[in-house]
């Protein structure tokens, strides 16, 4: 839990930031928390920062000119719909 919040707080330094260190910083943190937010273990925690991982990637990929990173974005939220399904959390499709 404590790395995930990291995340995000990189995460919300990153967006007022114009470079992208604080962006890069947080990706890596999100990652770092999904090694132990696993989909086996706590498969809604796991969605929620695959979402935040897409967010942050997403953030990153409009500020550069390569669409990797925005095509990373799209893997991390296929992966959150996963878990993420109108029958399971109606309130997420949304």
């Amino acid at each position: 839990m404590t790395q995930n919040n990291l995340s995000n707080t990189l995460f919300r330094l990153g967006e007022r930031e114009s470079g992208t260190a604080r962006l890069e910083d947080a990706v890596a943190a999100y990652r770092a928390a999904l090694q132990e937010y696993t989909r086996e273990r706590v498969p809604l925690q796991w969605a929620a920062t695959q979402n935040n991982l897409g967010i942050a990637l997403a953030t990153l990929g409009e500020r550069e000119s390569d669409t990797a990173r925005l095509e990373d974005a799209v893997a991390a939220y296929r992966a959150a719909l996963q878990e993420y399904t109108r029958e399971r959390v109606p309130w997420a499709g949304q």
